[in-house]
């Protein structure tokens, strides 16, 4: 079909629907059609029973919100108490940069990943993250007019590969000035690794060093925080340790940690390296939200800082669905590493990615055994958090028969 002449050039020839979205819905209609499938594709949490999981005091908090909350507009950068909440949440382990954060709510973590995106990088230039990456990054940047270039990963000890960020933040900072480091910690996506202290202190000696160069931003992106042993205490204080040498933001979302997907609760949180720049930011931030979605969902924000401030409960009802994770975490390393699977050293989270020589083939392998999950550019990644605990054999089992021939 020949592209439409209505689209502007740089609108034509796009992909369209997600291609984990696509896979998903195949994976549920050939379960529609009787077929025997596990569906390891998309990142929403199931219990074993393949219910999704829910809070239930999300769900009252929401049902108990007014009629008024429920239609009117929220506050352009969010409601004060829902962004204070928030602020509170992504610093509560080094509370002396609380003071200068500012925060403005977003329609979920992709839309903090989106302000950060086009707030802190040039049109035309590229941000940096690591070789395995969520692929909406680059969709993202792209609606944008930006690029994503990375670093290795992994070091051959398996451990982040600090040298290569060295290097390829210095070439950004040279070539344009100024960067964004977007890393997915803890609980990467889609490998599930989580960054160690010794991860983290040569990091943070990598990221000092550059800041003296030009404006240099870390974001990270927290949407899986909540699942990992001691949330977001590593992370934060090392960064704490730098604050006034970059800047630190947040990808904060609920719909992971909340459960609540299709609130599209969010916001994105910036700590400059100086009280001086706090106003221009906050001032910044907001009129690119009014500039792009106006408003965000005003019952789920109240909702949410609601609970974020309550905090007790939902910590015990979460707890049973970290520990329903962390129970998939610990029997798939059970499983796969004696099959010989290569993975990278697997902490928790709602995925694990898994070393392919042909992922597109691969993965379409083992869709012929009923097995579906999603082909990256070097490996499979596979959502435990979408597959039941009784099935994780089954699908170590038919990933080692389909890549190694075992």
């Amino acid at each position: 079909m020949a592209p439409s002449a209505h689209l502007v050039p740089a609108r034509r020839g796009r992909p369209g629907n997600d291609p984990i979205f696509t896979l998903s819905k195949m994976a549920s209609d050939a379960k529609a059609r009787g077929e025997d499938v596990v569906n390891g594709t998309l990142g929403a949490l199931f219990d074993d029973a393949g219910k999704l999981c829910t809070l239930p005091a999300l769900t009252e908090a929401l049902l108990a919100s007014a009629p008024e909350q429920l239609a009117s507009y929220a506050p352009i950068a969010g409601p004060p108490a829902f962004l204070a909440a928030v602020k509170r949440d992504v610093t509560s382990s080094a509370p002396e940069l609380a003071a200068r954060a500012v925060a403005v709510a977003t329609p979920g973590g992709t839309g903090a990943l989106r302000h950060a995106f086009a707030s802190f990088v040039e049109e035309g230039h590229a941000l940096l993250t690591t070789s395995f990456f969520w692929s909406p990054y680059g969709t993202i940047a792209a609606e944008h007019g930006r690029k994503v270039v990375t670093f290795s990963m992994f070091a051959s000890d398996g451990s982040l590969d600090t040298a290569a960020l060295d290097r390829a933040l210095g070439e950004l900072m040279e070539k344009q000035g100024r960067a964004l480091l977007v890393l997915n910690d803890p609980c990467h996506n889609p490998t599930g690794y989580s960054m160690s202290d010794d991860d983290w202190a040569r990091t943070t000696e990598v990221l000092a060093r550059h800041g003296a160069k030009g404006p240099l931003t870390v974001l990270l992106d927290i949407a899986y925080a909540a699942f990992a042993e001691g949330s977001l205490s590593r992370p934060v204080a090392a960064l704490a340790r730098i604050a006034d040498k970059v800047m630190i933001a947040f990808a904060w979302s609920a719909s992971k940690s909340f459960l609540a997907y299709g609130q599209r609760v969010g916001a994105l949180v910036a700590i400059p390296p100086s009280a001086d720049d706090v106003a221009d930011l906050d001032a910044g931030l907001t009129y690119a939200c009014r500039g792009t979605w106006s408003n965000c969902n005003h019952a789920g924000m109240v909702a949410v800082g609601k609970l974020l401030d309550e905090g007790t409960r939902v910590a015990r009802e979460r707890k049973v669905f970290t520990d329903l994770l962390a129970a998939r975490v610990d029997a798939w390393n059970k499983a796969a590493r004696p099959l010989g699977l290569q993975f990278p050293r697997y902490d928790g989270g709602f995925f694990v990615t898994v070393e392919s020589k042909d992922p597109p083939g691969d993965a379409a392998k083992l869709r012929e055994v009923g097995v579906y999950v999603v082909p990256l550019a070097v490996s499979l990644r596979v959502a435990l958090c979408s597959v039941p605990t009784a099935q994780i054999e089954r699908v170590a089992a038919a990933m080692a028969k389909v890549l190694l021939g075992k």
